[in-house]
């Protein structure tokens, strides 16, 4: 068995490296703004204004990024909605968003669905609410998984080797994850917002798998006590709902 020149294995990791840098790039635009600048990007990444300026000439010719020339901002280019589309539809989401803007219209609060990332939450739909006064998590919005109902929903019925992170080292998420598991659905007041109580149950696909959590969010003052019961009912009923598309495939991270 022959060993790799030392030169070669210089290239590939100076390759991986600039993937790497050009996969943080693109993920600036998972929870910021819809167009950034070459100081923002530079800065989100840490990396100098040559080197990602030399890194979006890449993305931008490779169609992964388009770059306005009159502002100079950056946008998600063509090749990246496509695949974004293409996901929309073949994965089930179209359906499944039709269940989560019905959930938010009979329960009068802004509804959400997503995905485990690592230890967080990403939302990939969302509903907003009709009243002016509500709460919304924008799609794409990274919501930290042991302060909210989505990302307890996740936690608590996730496999045993996918409860990672930091749950594991705090013993007090335990009783709490627990009481998740024992009601069905997670329940989160005044947690990571001041005044907003949520509400969230776990969305298992045909195979019994984990794929997703979907919930609403909205003013303690209008979730109240009283509507609790309801709009469990509904929260869990839409999750068996968006759980028995056969379309929806493969949505959790491994």
């Amino acid at each position: 068995m022959t060993s790799q020149p030392t030169n070669d294995i210089h290239r590939s990791n100076t390759s991986i490296k600039s993937v790497a840098r050009a996969v943080a790039l693109v993920q600036c635009f998972v929870d910021g703004d819809d167009t950034q600048s070459l100081t923002d990007l530079a800065t989100r990444t840490q990396l100098s204004l040559s080197t990602a300026y030399r890194l979006l000439l890449t993305l931008c010719a490779g169609r992964i990024l388009t770059r306005d020339p009159e502002t100079g901002r950056y946008r998600l280019g063509p090749v990246l909605l496509a695949m974004a589309q293409r996901a929309f539809s073949g994965r089930g989401l179209r359906e499944a968003l039709v269940l989560v803007e019905d959930l938010a219209a009979r329960t009068g609060e802004s509804a959400s669905l997503a995905i485990r990332d690592d230890d967080c939450a990403i939302v990939l739909l969302t509903a907003t609410s009709s009243s002016p006064l509500r709460f919304d998590r924008p799609a794409g919005a990274r919501v930290p998984l042991l302060a909210s109902a989505l990302g307890r929903a996740l936690l608590a019925f996730a496999p045993a080797a996918g409860v990672v992170g930091r749950a594991d080292t705090m013993p007090s998420m335990g009783p709490i994850l627990d009481q998740v598991r024992a009601a069905g659905y997670a329940l989160v007041d005044d947690e990571q917002f001041a005044g907003v109580r949520a509400l969230a149950a776990p969305v298992f696909g045909t195979s019994r798998r984990l794929e997703a959590a979907v919930g609403i969010h909205g003013p303690i003052s209008r979730v109240v006590d009283e509507r609790l019961d309801r709009l469990a009912t509904d929260v869990l009923g839409t999750a068996a709902s968006i759980g028995a598309l056969p379309t929806v495939v493969n949505l959790a991270s491994e």
